[in-house]
This record gives structure tokens, C-alpha cells and sequence, in this order.
């Protein structure tokens, strides 16, 4: 079988390779809190745990529409002040981002990203044929600032240029 030449930008996402750190430390007797892959260290609440029964028991047990029901979407919409038809519903971040840029960029578009940032950002943004450029906020208590943005934005501009010379 032949690979897309896409395939040969992917790499293992940073946040997995914490998670396996993580349950290696564990393992290992270590009391841990975990922030990664978003897995719950408290047990499942009484209510969701009946919600969930009932949804059952209602037989509500099929596949939703892959951007939502249409009461979540109203729901959603209501909250935030927007039109239903604006509103999409995912499963994860991950697919959601990756539709976004697959999207929004051509191959070498760059993308300023504020870091510390969402690890999968990079990931999914080079395996969309962008590039990812990190403005460093951590000088300015993790605060985007003109300064950083405009630095960022002319280094992008100056490499751009050098590329298109060679």
C-alpha cells in the first residue's frame, strides 16, 4: 500500500506521549492529577449516572447527527447569541480543528498560535499543509502583547520572502 506524502508529516501527538508518561508514574506508586486527555479523576456524578439510565430506558440509544441535535444546537445557540444555522457540534476538539484548517489553509500558510497552546494545534495544522509559528508569551505573564504579535508577523513575512527568493 502507498502512503500520501501527507503522511509522512504526522507524528505522535505530544499529549499521548504525557498520557503514557503519566500511567508509567502511576505504575510506579505516584499519586497523580492528570490534566491530559481529558479523563476524569472523580467518579461519574449520581444524575448523569440516572440521566443515562433514563436515556436508555427512553431508548434514546441511536447515533446523533453528526453535528449535533437539533435541541443542543438551539440550545447552544440561545446561550451565545447566534443563529442555529452557526452553530456545529463536535465529538472532540481534535476532528473539529482539523475540518477548521483542512478548511482555511493551503500548503505553507503560516499560523500564529499564542504558546503555551493546545498541543494537538501544531500537529494537526502541519498535517494540514500549514505551518505552525509560536509567539512566546511566557515574558509577558501569558499575555499575547502588540509587540509579540507584530514580531511574529514580520518574521513570518521575512521568511516568506526568503523562501520565494531561493
Amino acid at each position: 500500500m502507498k502512503f500520501s506524502k501527507r503522511s509522512e508529516k504526522l507524528t505522535s501527538s505530544q499529549l499521548y506521549v504525557f498520557f503514557r508518561k503519566v500511567k508509567e508514574a502511576e505504575a510506579m506508586g505516584r499519586k497523580i492529577i492528570s490534566l491530559g486527555v481529558g479523563e476524569p479523576y472523580q467518579d461519574t456524578p449520581e444524575v448523569i449516572k440516572l440521566a443515562g439510565i433514563q436515556a436508555i430506558n427512553d431508548n434514546k440509544t441511536r447515533y446523533n447527527p453528526a453535528t449535533g441535535s437539533m435541541e443542543l444546537k438551539k440550545l447552544i445557540a440561545e446561550r451565545y447569541g447566534v443563529d442555529v444555522a452557526q452553530v456545529s457540534v463536535s465529538s472532540g476538539a481534535k476532528p473539529f480543528l482539523a475540518f477548521v484548517f483542512l478548511s482555511l489553509l493551503d500548503e505553507g500558510d503560516a499560523v500564529l498560535l499564542t504558546g503555551p497552546a493546545y498541543p494537538p494545534f501544531v500537529q494537526i495544522i502541519e498535517s494540514c499543509g500549514g505551518k505552525a509559528e509560536i509567539i512566546d508569551t511566557k515574558p509577558d505573564h501569558f499575555q499575547l502583547t502588540l509587540a509579540s504579535l507584530k514580531n511574529s508577523v514580520q518574521k513570518v513575512k521575512d521568511t516568506s520572502l526568503m523562501a520565494r527568493k531561493n
